[in-house]
């Protein structure tokens, strides 16, 4: 998933077909995978955007495109999806009755005494409005859970495992699982240390959540040691 920066909405990728609702389809693409992985996380301003080249009549209407014209379906100027839907929530929650949620992404720090200065308060606002944004897909899923149409795990590694308060789940220390949540963003190369550290993170807290929601009833005890084929 990317974001068009021409339209404001999300621009799917399939192995059956690319889209924009707004712009059309293309069925098949013939994209490769790269071009896709560095569309979906072409972080702005830096990694931002990939452009997408299109053929005569490569990019089909479908319902809704009020903009299957060009110069839409002749380029398409992608960023990072999470600027559309950081969690990729919405695209999962329309198709699927059971939602798995994996979020290892930060929350917005707070501060003291926030920055005046230009560019450093923008900063700031465009991460709490994207948080908010956040917040907002997620009170909505959970929304959906309560009601009985969806049902949700979902777990951060922000969450210390010990906040489950369940008997059975697998441990990680409170510094490691601080260690994992302050891990930078990955534009270099992980340590296999690092690697490991998220792994373990992650694997406790899908553990800890599945078995609090249920989803997942009567699962033995879990162990780090079917990791040891990913380390």
């Amino acid at each position: 998933m990317a974001t068009n920066l021409q339209t404001g909405s999300a621009w799917r990728f399939a192995k059956d077909y690319a889209a924009d609702y707004r712009v059309g389809r293309i069925d098949r693409p013939d994209l490769p995978l790269s071009r896709v992985v560095a569309a979906s996380s072409a972080f702005p301003p830096l990694l931002s955007p990939v452009r997408l080249e299109f053929g005569q009549n490569t990019v089909q209407p479908m319902q809704g495109a009020d903009l299957h014209k060009e110069p839409f379906t002749r380029c398409a100027m992608l960023t990072d999806g999470g600027v559309y839907d950081n969690l990729g929530l919405e695209r999962v929650w329309k198709r699927c009755r059971t939602v798995l949620v994996s979020n290892a992404g930060k929350t917005v720090p707070e501060l003291g005494q926030p920055t005046g200065r230009w560019i450093g308060q923008t900063y700031r606002t465009l991460n709490l409005i994207q948080q908010q944004a956040e917040f907002s897909r997620l009170r909505i899923l959970f929304a959906m859970n309560n009601l009985g149409q969806r049902r949700v795990a979902y777990w951060s590694i922000q969450t210390p495992i010990e906040s489950y308060n369940l008997p059975d789940t697998v441990r990680i220390s409170a510094n490691d699982a601080k260690a994992a949540a302050n891990l930078r963003t990955r534009l270099s190369k992980f340590s296999k240390e690092e690697v490991s550290l998220l792994l373990k993170a992650g694997y406790a807290g899908c553990d800890a959540s599945l078995r609090l929601r249920g989803i997942r009833e009567n699962l033995p005890v879990a162990s780090f040691d079917h990791l040891l084929n990913f380390i």
